[in-house]
C-alpha cells in the first residue's frame, strides 16, 4: 500500500496538490496530510506506522476460524462505513476548484457498499452520499488493491472455516473495489504484485 501511495506522489507534476486521508483512526491509522505540494510532507504521512483493524482467530465448534473485524459492534468503522464516509469528505473538499483535473486513490482491499444486517439502512445512506460528492467535485476515482496476485483456492495459511477466502467472498471483495471507478471513469488495479507499476499510466491518461 506504502509502495502505491509513493508512486503517485512520485507521479506529481510541478503544479499538483495532493493528500493523504486514511479512513480509521484505529490504533493511530489516523494522522493525514492536507492537500499539499511538498513532496517530503506526503512521503512522512505515508510512511507514519499503522495497524488498522485487527480480528484474532477465534475459537469455534468446528475449531479456528477467521472472519472481517465485528463491524456492526467496531465504534471506530461502525458497519463498515469508515471508507466510504472518508471518499465522501475528501470528494467534497476537491469541489471547489473546478479548474483542476482530479484524482483519487483508494488503495484498500474493500469497500464496503451494502449488508444483509442492522447496516443495510446505514450503507444505503452513505453509498448516496458518495455517489453525489464525486459527481459535485468531477472525481474521477481509481481503486488499487495492495493485497496482490490471488487465486480462488485456499492458501497454506487458511483456516478450515475460513469465511474470507472463499471464492465467492473473493469475487464480491473484488466487485466492490470496481463500482466507484465504473462510476467516474477510472480503473480498478487487481490481481496484482505489482500494483504501484500503474500509478503512472494512470496520471498519463489524466
Amino acid at each position: 500500500a506504502r509502495a502505491i501511495a509513493k508512486a503517485a506522489v512520485d507521479s506529481l507534476g510541478p503544479n499538483d496538490l495532493a493528500a493523504v486521508v486514511r479512513d480509521t483512526g484505529f490504533a493511530n491509522d489516523g494522522p493525514q496530510q492536507d492537500f499539499t505540494a511538498d513532496r517530503q510532507r506526503l512521503y512522512a504521512s505515508i510512511d507514519r506506522p499503522f495497524i488498522g483493524l485487527v480480528n484474532p482467530p477465534q475459537m469455534g465448534p468446528g475449531g479456528l476460524s477467521r472472519g472481517e473485524p465485528e463491524l456492526l459492534r467496531t465504534g471506530d468503522c461502525l458497519c463498515g462505513l469508515c471508507a466510504l464516509e472518508s471518499l465522501t469528505r475528501v470528494a467534497a473538499a476537491m469541489a471547489g476548484d473546478m479548474r483542476r483535473q482530479k484524482v483519487l486513490f483508494f488503495i484498500g482491499s474493500n469497500i464496503i457498499f451494502q449488508s444483509d444486517d442492522l447496516c443495510s439502512l446505514h450503507l444505503k445512506i452513505a453509498r448516496e452520499r458518495a455517489f453525489k460528492a464525486l459527481d459535485r467535485g468531477n472525481v474521477t476515482l481509481h481503486s488499487i488493491d495492495p493485497t496482490g496476485l490471488e487465486t480462488l483456492a485456499s492458501g497454506a495459511d487458511a483456516f478450515p472455516i475460513d469465511q474470507r477466502r472463499l471464492p465467492s467472498a473473493t469475487l464480491v471483495r473484488q466487485g466492490n473495489l470496481a463500482v466507484l471507478p465504473d462510476y467516474t471513469g477510472g480503473r480498478t488495479v487487481l490481481n496484482t504484485n505489482d500494483p504501484q507499476a500503474v500509478v503512472p499510466a494512470i496520471f498519463e491518461e489524466s
